[in-house]
């Protein structure tokens, strides 16, 4: 059984009293000392920030966490958090909805491998506890630790330095003053790095875990093939600097995250796989403006909550029509991170479209309404390529992706159900069945090797789509209605997709490969379908999704479109 929790909470007191200076903290805003999480004696202390991002069950991935780990540890509340102020923490922790974590030692007043123990249990407490049976979680869900980073200074340091950097699996960053290295350590997980006053060993541990092969400037050291994995030095003291961290956050914190590959983060709250360094969006730097529509009454009176991203380009020079995808997010998931982390918003940036991702209510009528009422609203504002009008989506997105667009097949030019191999049963597949001799539907399809919802072993040990369901055999009806053959698949053949296919190449991205194969139609030079096998991926999202996508999706023009 899992020990019982202690919180003392301190949100009612206006403000801090110690013998040096009180903090205020802003309405809303919490700083709590936790105890007895994981295993009895556990401590620290919390900041949660007044306004994090909580709308849907996964906006906790927008949501940042720091761990702070000083030279010492502070003994008492009031000190611990005048240094939190002091550092500028918690002012970025409110503009940026960052819970801060500073824990305890487990052990005495100095850190020791003890403290990874509880380095763990706050992870999976700050991301609800054991989710095995999801929903149902141990504790509220706060952030999903794909935006997490640690600031440490002298022992915290060399405890990052020795013990936590072989165990940075979520961890997306890392800002150290000065912190010792033991030679002895040579490897590790990639970890991005800002490292002050270090010394010469840890500097090269870190260039060297990171491949940081080239000085891009002075002391700037990346990755050529990977710019994420780079590493940041400068002179300074052995103690925490305001200004120093500051600029890490600017410089590293803010454009970094981890994505989950191989695993089902949001099932599985305690696997220890290494997740893959991905980019985050800076929209300023892309040249985005997000207009946010929270519980907007549309001209019908529909109530409904959507996100557009919107090349600066296109509003500044309205008289050329711009393409426009509208991405469907998975279930419980969140429209900012659906179209952030498949790459969506990058991919608008650099080639000009306009991005809109709703909220929907699932796969039912009210769904397709709300999605159909968004892009009459998207036609109206924005100045629209209707022509070259895209739908795409993840998991329960990409079912509703087909099933939206192939019953309004004039008003999309091609569709991507990613995550997911779409929809059927059998009144819509009667309904595809009534329109294929009249019109098709460029797809592309994509799907991890290790998807297990999607994926699964046949009598004979091949591994193909799963067979059956609603939500399984909707690559049959994409299939049909491009009058590509669809009888007897076969799955020892064709591996995964059942069926023939052409143009085979791998495509690589940080890493990470992609398998792509085409359909065509008889007699066409033009793919009607790309399918995408993510290999060795679960369930996961991935920022090269978008230009699979558009690489497809820019092929395609749908003529009399309405």
């Amino acid at each position: 059984m899992a020990p019982v929790r202690f919180i003392t909470r301190i949100l009612q007191l206006p403000f801090f009293v110690s013998n040096t200076k009180a903090v205020k903290i802003p309405e809303g805003s919490s700083f709590e000392l936790m105890t007895d999480i994981g295993f009895e004696g556990s401590r620290f202390y919390l900041y949660s920030p007044s306004h994090p991002n909580l709308d849907f069950n996964m906006s906790r991935m927008l949501n940042s966490v720091v761990f702070v780990y000083p030279d010492r540890p502070y003994d008492t509340r009031e000190k611990a958090l005048e240094a939190l102020s002091k550092i500028g923490l918690i002012d970025i922790a409110e503009r940026d909805a960052v819970y801060v974590i500073m824990p305890l030692p487990v052990t005495g007043d100095t850190w020791s491998k003890d403290d990874l123990k509880l380095y763990y249990e706050i992870q999976y407490y700050l991301a609800g506890g054991d989710v095995y049976e999801y929903p149902s979680m141990q504790y509220e869900r706060l952030v999903f630790n794909n935006l997490q980073y640690v600031i440490a200074e002298g022992d915290g340091a060399a405890f990052v330095n020795n013990i936590l950097s072989q165990h940075a699996e979520r961890i997306a960053g890392i800002l150290t003053f000065g912190g010792k290295i033991d030679k002895s350590i040579k490897e590790g997980p990639a970890l991005p790095a800002y490292l002050v006053n270090a010394d010469k060993a840890a500097v090269m541990y870190y260039k060297a875990v990171n491949r940081a092969d080239a000085e891009v400037k002075p002391g700037v050291f990346e990755n050529s093939s990977y710019k994420l994995k780079k590493v940041i030095t400068a002179k300074g003291g052995d103690a925490f600097d305001a200004g120093i961290i500051a600029d890490a956050w600017k410089r590293i914190f803010n454009r970094t995250a981890r994505v989950c590959v191989t695993d089902n983060v949001v099932l599985n709250n305690k696997i220890k796989s290494e997740w893959v360094l991905m980019e985050r969006p800076n929209y300023s730097e892309l040249g985005i403006t997000r207009v946010d529509h929270k519980r907007e009454q549309l001209p019908d009176g529909t109530i409904a909550t959507w996100y557009d991203f919107v090349p600066d380009r296109v509003m500044a020079n309205r008289k050329i029509e711009a393409p426009l995808v509208i991405t469907l997010h998975g279930m419980g998931d969140d429209p900012i991170y659906q179209a952030d982390s498949n790459g969506w918003t990058a991919k608008a940036a650099e080639k000009g479209f306009i991005v809109i991702s709703p909220a929907y209510p699932g796969l039912t009528a009210e769904g397709e309404k709300v999605v159909l009422k968004i892009l009459d609203y998207a036609k109206k504002t924005y100045p629209i390529d209707e022509g070259r009008v895209y739908l795409a989506g993840y998991s329960m997105g990409g079912a509703a992706t087909e099933i939206i667009g192939l019953k309004n097949i004039d008003k999309f030019a091609a569709i991507a159900p990613m995550g997911a191999t779409g929809y059927h049963d059998e009144a819509f597949t009667a309904y595809v069945n009534s329109v294929k001799d009249k019109t098709d539907m460029p797809f592309i399809m994509i799907i991890g090797t290790e998807d297990d919802p999607d994926v699964i072993m046949d009598e004979r040990g091949n591994k193909s789509l799963s067979l059956g369901g609603p939500l399984k055999d909707g690559l049959k009806l994409l299939m049909e209605i491009n009058k590509i053959d669809n009888s007897n698949p076969d799955y020892t053949s064709y591996p995964y997709w059942g069926y023939p296919t052409c143009n085979h190449e791998v495509l690589t991205s940080r890493n990470l490969k992609y398998d792509v194969s085409y359909m065509y139609k008889e007699g066409s030079d033009t793919p009607i379908a790309k399918l995408v096998l993510f290999e060795n991926a679960g369930h996961a999202h991935s920022d090269y999704y978008a230009t699979l996508a558009w690489d497809f999706f820019s092929m395609f023009t749908r003529s009399n479109a309405r």
